[in-house]
């Protein structure tokens, strides 16, 4: 929102690197507009040391559809703190998109969200140990939602 009047961008395009987004001076962000799809389940994890007030070490969130065959007929998953803005990971996506959802394919989901990660080591967790919990993180809930177990 500006004095010039209201815009709206997809949240893919309001990052545009470290602490920087494409608000110009005299713009405020007045709200996200998020609509659930009919369908679909998601969960949110973020990991940190303390639950409030806490820059996290990884975020990921999971949303997914699945159709009436058990087969995976929408999926997001996006990471926080492990690239230089949060990012989807969309070639792990599609592992799992029009397919039926097996222990094996979700494995392999979440080593490729690995591979699109882009993390730093810095005083809260190492790259390596941010990699290591992207793959714990997507694979579990993507399981969860699933129901695969």
């Amino acid at each position: 929102m500006s004095p010039s009047g209201e815009k709206a961008i997809d949240i893919e395009d309001f990052f545009t690197g470290p602490s920087t987004n494409i608000l110009k001076r005299g713009e405020i962000l007045k709200g996200f507009l998020l609509r659930p799809k009919s369908g679909w389940v998601a969960d949110y994890q973020k990991l940190g040391l303390r639950k409030a007030m806490e820059i996290a070490i990884v975020n990921v969130c999971v949303a997914m559809a699945m159709d009436e065959k058990r087969n995976c007929s929408g999926i997001r998953i996006v990471l926080g703190a492990v690239a230089p803005t949060p990012i989807r990971a969309e070639k792990a996506e599609s592992i799992l998109k029009d397919k039926g959802v097996t222990p094996d394919l979700i494995q392999e989901c979440a080593e490729i969200a690995v591979e699109e990660t882009k993390p730093i080591s810095d005083i809260r967790a190492s790259a390596d140990y941010r990699k290591k919990m992207v793959h714990f993180l997507v694979k579990k809930m993507v399981s969860a939602l699933a129901h695969v177990g």
